[in-house]
């Protein structure tokens, strides 16, 4: 399967379909940084909430193409670690300006990492979470919520950096995957990494 072509709109459309662009986008970055660390440790990825969903029925859509596309091979990276994206659901009404969530069955999972940066960072129990200063502390940058980051684009006007950097925290890294499958793209501040992976 490809994973730009066709496993990742997939993930989109199963994971969070009815977000907005810039949301997708973020969907997008975390779905294939937890595609790239399952392949990186594991070999392989399974098709399930246990890792995120691929196969749920019909076919991703232009604007779920559209944000895998326009943020092609663009993975999460904090202190030289390959960063899981965690995500789940959260909150499904959280209040905006905040869009921060108070109840759900996964919102407990969630981390609100806005302004926050190194060892400050909060990371979410949905992963080993590493003492402070563990070197290896980038794997885990926190959680974001699905709904949290449709609030975020629909009634703040954040963009896909905004979301990503709000829940994983100010100094989380976009790198850019080399390869022909990949297209170069610039960051929403205007970088752009590449690396080997």
């Amino acid at each position: 399967i490809d994973l730009e072509t066709e496993y990742l709109p997939n993930v989109v459309r199963c994971e969070n379909g009815g977000a907005n662009l810039q949301a997708l986008k973020a969907q997008a970055i975390a779905a294939r940084s937890v595609a790239y660390y399952n392949m990186e440790t594991e070999g392989a990825i399974c098709d399930s909430q246990s890792c995120q969903v691929y196969s749920c029925g019909g076919e991703p859509n232009a604007l779920q193409i559209q944000a895998v596309e326009e943020t092609s091979g663009i993975y999460l990276m904090y202190n030289s670690t390959l960063t899981y994206g965690f995500y789940v659901a959260g909150d499904n009404s959280p209040e905006p300006p905040a869009c921060e969530g108070v109840s759900g069955a996964t919102e407990h999972w969630v981390t609100y990492n806005s302004g926050q940066s190194g060892t400050d960072v909060e990371q979410t129990e949905l992963g080993f979470v590493h003492p402070t200063g563990d070197p290896s502390y980038g794997q885990n940058r926190g959680c974001m919520s699905q709904w949290g980051a449709r609030c975020l684009e629909n009634e703040t006007g954040a963009d896909y950096l905004d979301i990503l950097r709000f829940y994983y925290g100010e100094d989380i890294e976009l790198v850019q995957a080399e390869g022909e499958c990949i297209t170069p793209q610039e960051t929403t501040d205007g970088t752009s990494s590449t690396d080997d992976t």
